[in-house]
C-alpha cells in the first residue's frame, strides 16, 4: 500500500479526524490532522501532503475571529497561491450538497466536493484513484 503517501485532514470535528486518520493509516497512509484553517496554511508546507482532504466551514479562529482562513473556500484559493501547496489536488467534505455550492468557481485541483456521511471505504478507494491520477504524467514528449 502507499506508506510514501501523506494526506491531510483539515476539519473542526474531532471524532471525524480521529477516524479518518485512522482508516487512512490503516490503509497506507501519513497522515496529518488539522483543525483550522489557519494551522492548515502554517502547516502545509511543513507536511508536504499529497493530497488535502478537507471541510468547508469551520468556527472562527480563536486568534482572529474575522478570519477568512475559516471559509474553505478562501483556504483553498489561499493554498493554490502557495508555491509548495498549488498542485497539491484537494477533496472537499462537506455536510451540506454539493448542490449548495455550484454557483461558486473552484480554484484548480478541487478534485470532488463529497457529501457527509460517506462510506470510509469508498473514500479509500477514491483517494487512492486520485492519486495515481495526480502522479500519472499528463502528457507524453
Amino acid at each position: 500500500m502507499p506508506s510514501d503517501q501523506k494526506i491531510m485532514v483539515v476539519d473542526d470535528d474531532p471524532m471525524i479526524l480521529e477516524m479518518m486518520s485512522m482508516a487512512l493509516q490503516e490503509a497506507g497512509y501519513e497522515v496529518m490532522t488539522i483543525s483550522s484553517g489557519a494551522e492548515t496554511i502554517r502547516r502545509v508546507n511543513e507536511f508536504q501532503p499529497d493530497l488535502i482532504l478537507m471541510d468547508l466551514k469551520f468556527p472562527p479562529c480563536s486568534e482572529n475571529f474575522q478570519s477568512t482562513m475559516e471559509d474553505g473556500f478562501y483556504l483553498v484559493t489561499w493554498l493554490r497561491g502557495m508555491s509548495l501547496a498549488s498542485k497539491i489536488p484537494v477533496i472537499i467534505m462537506s455536510g451540506a450538497s454539493p448542490i449548495e455550492y455550484r454557483h461558486r468557481t473552484w480554484p484548480k485541483n478541487v478534485v470532488a466536493i463529497l457529501e457527509k456521511p460517506m462510506d470510509i471505504r469508498w473514500l479509500i478507494d477514491f483517494i487512492h484513484v486520485t492519486l495515481q491520477d495526480h502522479r500519472r504524467p499528463t502528457s507524453i514528449m
